[in-house]
């Protein structure tokens, strides 16, 4: 996480926010990427998405989870359950409206 100590505008350039990374030789996908701005004093976060310049105040925190390589041969035997478990988030996120650009946020939002 990243928190800046005066008031500034970032960017980010991404990728592998909304397509996850293939895999190769019968291998899974790996996990996507999250970039999430997260308000100071709330318990909000707010997905930026993979592209963006926003303002960033005292006391926010940018939070970047890089994606994971997708997986190379196939699974063997019994490790299904390992590879399924799933880690949950603390952090809801809030669309921030109802048309096509909420619904491609709503889509990153989604593992």
């Amino acid at each position: 996480e990243i928190e800046p100590l005066r008031k500034l505008t970032m960017s980010i350039l991404s990728e592998r926010r909304v397509l996850r990374p293939y895999g190769m030789a019968g291998g899974g996908e790996g996990k996507q990427g999250l970039n999430l701005l997260i308000k100071g004093g709330e318990k909000r976060s707010i997905n930026i998405g993979g592209r963006c310049t926003t303002d960033v105040d005292v006391g926010d925190r940018i939070r970047i989870e890089t994606p994971g390589g997708g997986g190379y041969g196939k699974l063997e035997e019994g490790m299904e359950d390992v590879v399924t478990s799933k880690k949950r988030s603390a952090f809801e996120f809030i669309p921030h409206g109802q048309g096509k650009l909420a619904k491609y946020a709503n889509d990153q939002n989604t593992v």
